[in-house]
């Protein structure tokens, strides 16, 4: 059930910040989104934008994400969730896909796992 409430905020997430073309800044934006909320990351975008940054910048959203535990930049005007200490935010993003992109240079066909299997380093 948690996996598949999960799978559905993802896919409604991707859905919300569709407007950001690059599928890796998008999925950078959507895993923020599901660890801060999207209201957050709408003040970072709308912040974004009023300090001219291209909002479909990972690391122009992460900024402006960052500030808003500033006073200057949480009681702006355009933000509407105020406060938002962001360093966990960031670093879970760095994490998330650090732990993707290991996954992906493990790239172990099937008679490798068939020759660890057999030396029984693995369970079948």
């Amino acid at each position: 059930a948690n996996i598949a409430a999960a799978t559905k905020l993802i896919s409604s997430l991707d859905k919300m910040f569709d407007f950001i073309t690059d599928s890796v800044e998008r999925k950078k934006t959507v895993v923020a989104a599901y660890n801060a909320g999207q209201g957050h990351i709408w003040d970072a975008i709308r912040l974004a934008r009023k300090y001219g940054s291209n909002p479909q910048k990972w690391s122009n959203i992460e900024k402006y994400l960052l500030l808003k535990s500033k006073p200057k930049y949480y009681n702006d005007k355009v933000v509407k969730l105020g406060y938002f200490r962001a360093q966990h935010t960031s670093r879970f993003v760095k994490d998330v896909f650090a732990t993707y992109n290991k996954y992906i240079s493990l790239k172990i066909d099937k008679c490798n796992i068939r020759a660890v299997r057999k030396k029984r380093l693995i369970l079948p």
